[in-house]
């Protein structure tokens, strides 16, 4: 049976899996879709780094599900070079923020599409029916990118938010004591020339029902450099979640 593997971050599981289940039931079940991070794809017991490497000697296709933190992953480049290397279809397939255009070398030496764009999403389906052995299927195309840009819409922005708060506790070392406590912070200081992240962090904190970021006005000759904003910081319902991830 025709094999397409999928390589993504670990992080990024449940985007694979979902990929993974529209293609088989896309296809009609005439693939394998193999997903590492996914136990339905290595049998119980089977050595991983084993599985991994058959799977790549076999692969009719690979799709690389890329995001901007899938690739600073080590395993990501060692399965593109597979696929280079053995000359079939590889594919780096962009979402969460990651374009094609800002692919890193050499991943940018292959042609990059965009998971949430409906045209790049038929294209690729035209590369997989290829290496299948079959015709495309009739899939909305683009209701489907619609979907795939709500589900990595949300991971981009909590991997931002959760970003710049570890950004933040650096700055600020009492921070993640107070608001673990339940507490507000009402002295968070940011360095004036990296106040411009506030303002996207404080929406999608409240988004996601992590935090309400307060601006306090500025201050001057600070820990964190000549002048700074001061913040009130105050925990949400949801903050625990995203605490963790720190």
């Amino acid at each position: 049976m025709p094999l397409v593997f999928i390589s993504h971050a670990a992080a990024d599981k449940e985007i694979a899996g979902q990929f993974q289940k529209h293609l088989i039931g896309d296809f009609l079940g005439m693939c394998e879709v193999f997903v590492s991070s996914n136990l339905d794809s290595i049998n119980a017991g089977q050595e991983w780094h084993q599985a991994i490497k058959s799977k790549l000697a076999t692969a009719d296709i690979v799709v690389g599900l890329l995001s901007p933190l899938a690739v600073t992953r080590g395993w990501v480049f060692v399965e593109f070079g597979a696929g280079w290397i053995r000359n079939i279809p590889t594919i780096p397939l962009c979402h969460s923020g990651l374009e094609p255009a800002h692919l890193p070398a050499p991943l940018n030496s292959f042609q990059g599409l965009m998971l949430s764009d409906a045209v790049h999403l038929e294209h690729l389906y035209g590369l997989v029916a290829k290496a299948v052995g079959c015709q495309p299927p009739n899939v909305d195309f683009a209701g489907r990118a619609s979907g795939y840009k709500e589900a990595t819409f949300k991971v981009q922005m909590e991997r931002g938010a959760v970003g710049w708060l570890r950004q933040l506790c650096l700055w600020n070392p009492d921070l993640l004591p107070k608001l673990a406590r339940g507490e507000a912070d009402t002295d968070v200081l940011v360095p004036s020339i990296a106040e411009q992240n506030m303002v996207p962090f404080a929406t999608d904190a409240v988004n996601l029902g992590m935090l309400t970021v307060n601006g306090r006005g500025m201050a001057m000759g600070t820990r964190v450099g000549a002048s700074a904003g001061v913040y009130e910081l105050v925990p949400l319902e949801n903050f625990a979640t995203y605490a963790a991830l720190l």
